[in-house]
């Protein structure tokens, strides 16, 4: 069939004979695995989530086959689904197609090469629906994250604080192994946006941690949700609108007592975002990482499994060459190892930043114009985040 690795298909049928037949046939091309219920089926899916097909008979006991795949595309959209009928249940197949709950439906009896062929159209389909999802996600999160660059302009900590917030949301993901990573990333990048319209010494001082007064205090608290109100509008994105306006919330009680890899991505995202935001907060007033993840692992807020990914951060390398340029050998991807200002006090961003193609960009052209305060220290490796934020 010309893949590199066999398509998933979970079969369902009652009857163990037609299991094994259906193994058998379909061993060489495809990854069988058998269900012998609708329920039994749900909870593999719900234990192994990357199916690609799911092929279920219509008469079952206790749940049908339309019910199955209907709760199936509850639970895993982009997974392919395929029902076998017989002559008294065409009705209610056609109802199924009709409905958007299945893919195909084929008569039973079919004959072997029938089966082969629609179970190949159903893997193809499912490359295809994979290929777009990743392609459409790609392009919304690189378009969005143009929205970071503005904020490193109007408030290089904030951007700074919402570069190292990304850097470690991204290895809880990989360390957790959760899908919908992007969102996470995506939250991270711009969970700081609300901060744009506020006074540059409020977002100094909030991001520090500094004594607030009321007013300021109400300003600052309310960022997560003008931040999150900027991209509700825009498609696909509810759910990482959802994880920046709950940034600093608790999760629901109905969640606190389940696995995370049973919470919604919203839900989740939003625990991640804070107990990170918190962890950075507590290591910015120069604690240790280890008395931070103590503290932290002794407050039943917190989710055990997070406070165990936050402990295999991996030291930051500090190993690249320290150099001191000028504005024309700027490059995207080194880091900053001072504040890169203006001459006229104006800060272009902070200690730690990574540089980006806009800020290289716009600091040539303070530097064309005799407004750049250089040479200035930079490296190619990633500085620590905590001194950078603590002393920008």
């Amino acid at each position: 069939m010309g893949r590199a690795t066999k398509p998933r298909v979970l079969i369902v049928d009652d009857e163990e004979s037609v299991q094994r037949g259906l193994r058998m046939l379909l061993r060489k091309e495809f990854d069988v695995t058998t269900a012998s219920s609708g329920q039994e089926a749900l909870e593999l899916m719900s234990s192994e989530p990357d199916w690609d097909i799911v092929m279920s008979d219509m008469r079952m006991p206790g749940m049908d086959g339309a019910q199955l795949l209907s709760k199936a595309r509850e639970m895993a959209p982009n997974t392919v689904r395929i029902l076998l009928t017989g002559q008294a249940d065409t009705e209610s197949a056609i109802s199924a197609v009709n409905d958007g709950q299945v893919f195909r439906f084929m008569s039973k009896p079919c004959s072997p090469m029938a089966l082969r062929k629609v179970l190949g159209e159903a893997a193809d389909h499912r490359n295809l629906l994979t290929a777009e999802k990743k392609v459409l996600e790609s392009t919304l999160s690189q378009s969005l994250l143009v929205l970071s660059e503005v904020l490193g302009t109007v408030h290089p900590l904030a951007a700074l604080r919402c570069e190292r917030l990304r850097g470690v949301v991204q290895h809880l993901c990989q360390f957790l192994k959760i899908d919908g990573g992007w969102q996470l990333d995506l939250a991270a990048a711009l969970s700081h946006l609300g901060c744009i319209p506020l006074p540059g010494p409020l977002v100094r001082s909030g991001i520090r941690s500094e004594e607030l007064s009321e007013s300021d205090q109400r300003a600052w608290d309310e960022h997560p949700e003008w931040g999150a109100e900027l991209i509700a509008a825009v498609p696909r994105l509810q759910a990482v609108s959802h994880i920046i306006r709950n940034q600093r919330t608790k999760p629901p009680e109905e969640w606190v007592k389940r696995p995370l890899t049973e919470w919604p991505i919203d839900v989740f995202g939003a625990e991640v975002i804070r107990t990170t935001l918190d962890y950075l907060v507590a290591l910015s007033k120069r604690d240790s990482v280890q008395d931070v993840l103590a503290s932290m692992g002794r407050d039943r807020s917190y989710q055990a499994a997070l406070i165990e990914a936050l402990a295999d951060v991996p030291a930051v390398d500090t190993s690249g060459q320290e150099r001191s340029i000028k504005a024309t050998d700027l490059r995207a991807g080194m880091t900053l190892l001072e504040d890169l200002n203006a001459k006229g006090g104006l800060t272009l961003a902070c200690a730690g930043a990574t540089v980006s193609h806009t800020l290289v960009r716009l600091a040539q052209n303070f530097s064309a114009r005799d407004e750049l305060q250089e040479p200035f220290r930079i490296q190619p490796a990633i500085s620590d985040p905590v001194s950078a934020e603590t002393n920008a």
